[in-house]
């Protein structure tokens, strides 16, 4: 699994946990460790191919590439589990939220618990269980073309 989305998808396990047991600084912390190892990460990419004559990898989306928006979005989460946290009146919620789970956020949950195990199951398909390519042009496990 490219690393950066493990990054994402720890943010994420932040996020579910308050989802289902209510908010807590901890979960906050999953967060924020999640979004700064992702944001090491993209760095990482974008200073590999910042150097001219090097190229880039992929398409850019609206002017800049996924690497460069993975960074982007994960110092916003930073900063906005930052701003979260000052909000002291949420730890003090008796009982925790799934006791009164309304569909908008479980449907939130079950969509990014699917999303990861289509991410897991995808990296998996390319990379099998060592490192991925560079430029992957193939399936290893089966040993034939990305659709």
């Amino acid at each position: 699994m490219h690393v950066a989305a493990g990054g994402l998808i720890a943010a994420g396990f932040g996020l579910a946990l308050n989802l289902l047991f209510g908010p807590k600084p901890g979960h906050y912390g999953v967060v924020i460790l999640g979004a700064c190892v992702g944001a090491a990460l993209s760095m990482r990419q974008i200073l590999l191919h910042i150097v001219p004559g090097t190229g880039s990898f992929g398409n850019p989306m609206l002017g800049l590439h996924f690497y460069t928006w993975a960074f982007i979005i994960f110092a916003l989460m930073i900063a906005g589990t930052a701003m979260l946290l000052f909000y002291d009146r949420q730890f003090g919620r008796p009982e925790p939220w799934s006791s009164r789970l309304s569909p908008l956020p479980l449907t939130a949950f079950v969509l990014f618990a699917v999303v990861t195990v289509g991410n897991i199951a995808s990296t998996l398909l390319i990379c099998g269980l060592g490192f991925c390519p560079d430029n992957p042009t193939h399936y290893l496990l089966f040993g034939g073309a990305p659709a």
